[in-house]
């Protein structure tokens, strides 16, 4: 027979990060007042707290979202963009599908 192990589980709880929280809060509505005020109670921290992390992380973000293009030219040869259209897939449903 085998023997019986007597196993304990425990439950580790951890309170979200901030940008877990203000992540899970822009889900839940738009005004960004709301945002930190659910974030702060997600995480357990002050609204200046949860603030400060929400200016940085939108300053992170505004650094990540800079486009740029750059462009090489040989000398040799012209530079070329081609653009191709992709025509949209038409859905055809059977006929005995259709309704009548």
């Amino acid at each position: 027979m085998h023997a019986v192990k007597n196993v304990r589980y425990v439950t580790k709880r951890e309170l979200p990060t901030v940008d877990d929280a203000l992540y899970a809060a822009e889900g839940l509505t738009a005004d960004f007042e709301e945002r930190l005020q659910i974030a702060a109670e997600l995480s357990g921290l002050s609204i200046d707290d949860v603030r400060a992390a929400a200016e940085a992380q939108a300053a992170e973000m505004a650094k990540k979202s800079t486009l740029r293009i750059t462009s090489t030219i040989r000398s040799n040869t012209g530079s070329a963009v081609v653009v191709e259209r992709r025509r949209t897939r038409t859905v055809m449903m059977p006929r005995s599908l259709t309704l009548a």
